[in-house]
């Protein structure tokens, strides 16, 4: 009996490991793809089935874990490392099921309903709120930045065994035998070397938070209200003579695509990482009703700064040095001028 469930539970590791890797670069296609689109839609609803498809396979596979003895350890690895490598494993497939389950939260938060492949639709058990999204999208993001660091970790790990020790790399890989004949598991692990590991997953678990703070400038929760008055209208309104979107350079393109990543552009559009930008242009900074603004922004809006070609251009030429850098926008800088030039004349007609 045994021997069929460790054969299942090969199985289940094989299949788990394959989606996880086609959702990895599914996720890529989503974050390319313009926001409100009917492809950004199929892609969420792929990205959304998919995860719940690993979601089923791990639930079975971590009862497996849990069911069946421990494997033997092969005789040269000590008991610490064995349960090092152990440990990477389980923390890698709880970390999975910790994504899978956050995504359709995530999903609930901003409105979209989540079902598997259109056949079952599960009920929608958060209400649609901005401050929830922000709470769930970042869970989501830190998470699946876990699963990366972790994967790293485990492969370095295996290969450290691998040459510490004189074993085969491949029994962390997913359907490969763990053991192998070897020594029963009776010595136990060392304090101190517990408490080691205990720390290096405490490192990776930091990383892991800070990261999407790092690269899009998000917060697990909402920090300064949105406080700026939208002021007067502008005198002469600066959407009046928008003429055809221009035509973008490759890198252009690129980059105007990940302005769509963080914003909506469409009347009554969702905040997402940023704000909407619906006529953005002629709006004094921090008025976005709605939108919980970094300090700097809120100042900067009260002190009278008003968006139009000029300070988008200056924030876009350099966002680090754009407010001494105090606000959250991430982005590399673009200093070609012809280049921000079409994205500021592109993101005008985008926005009207």
């Amino acid at each position: 009996m045994n021997r069929r469930l460790h054969w299942l539970e090969r199985a289940l590791s094989l299949a788990i490991f394959g989606l996880v890797l086609f959702q990895m670069y599914q996720s890529t296609k989503v974050g390319v793809t313009p926001r409100g689109t009917a492809a950004r839609e199929a892609l969420q609803h792929l990205h959304i089935s998919n995860g719940l498809t690993i979601l089923a396979l791990l639930i079975p596979r971590l009862w497996l874990w849990a069911k069946l003895p421990r494997p033997p350890r092969p005789t040269r690895v000590p008991p610490a490392a064995d349960d090092l490598a152990r440990g990477c494993s389980l923390a890698l497939y709880l970390t999975l099921a910790g994504f899978c389950i956050t995504g359709p939260m995530f999903a609930w938060t901003e409105g979209h309903s989540t079902s598997w492949f259109g056949a079952l639709t599960a009920p929608s058990l958060l209400p649609e709120s901005y401050r929830l999204s922000v709470t769930f999208g970042y869970l989501h993001s830190a998470l699946g930045f876990l699963v990366i660091y972790l994967f790293v970790a485990s492969v370095l790990v295996a290969l450290w065994q691998a040459l510490r020790y004189r074993i085969g790399p491949w029994r962390m890989l997913p359907a490969m035998s763990w053991g192998g004949s070897g020594a029963v598991d009776l010595a136990k692990t060392p304090v101190g070397w517990r408490v080691a590991h205990a720390a290096s997953l405490a490192v990776i678990l930091a990383v892991s938070a800070y990261t999407p703070y790092q690269i899009f400038g998000v917060v697990p929760f909402t920090t300064s209200k949105q406080l700026v008055a939208s002021g007067p209208p502008p005198a002469v309104d600066p959407y009046l003579n928008v003429g055809v979107a221009p035509e973008l350079s490759t890198q252009s393109q690129q980059d105007f695509m990940w302005c769509r990543f963080c914003h909506s552009f469409e009347q009554s559009g969702p905040h997402a990482v940023g704000p909407n930008l619906h006529r953005v242009f002629g709006r004094r900074a921090a008025s976005a009703p709605g939108f919980y603004y970094s300090q700097a922004f809120v100042e900067a809006g009260e002190s009278g700064l008003v968006w139009d070609e000029d300070t988008i251009n200056t924030l876009i030429a350099d966002p680090e040095k754009f407010l001494d850098g105090r606000h959250r926008m991430r982005y590399k800088p673009i200093t070609d001028a012809e280049e921000r030039r079409q994205i500021v004349a592109a993101l005008k007609v985008a926005t009207q």
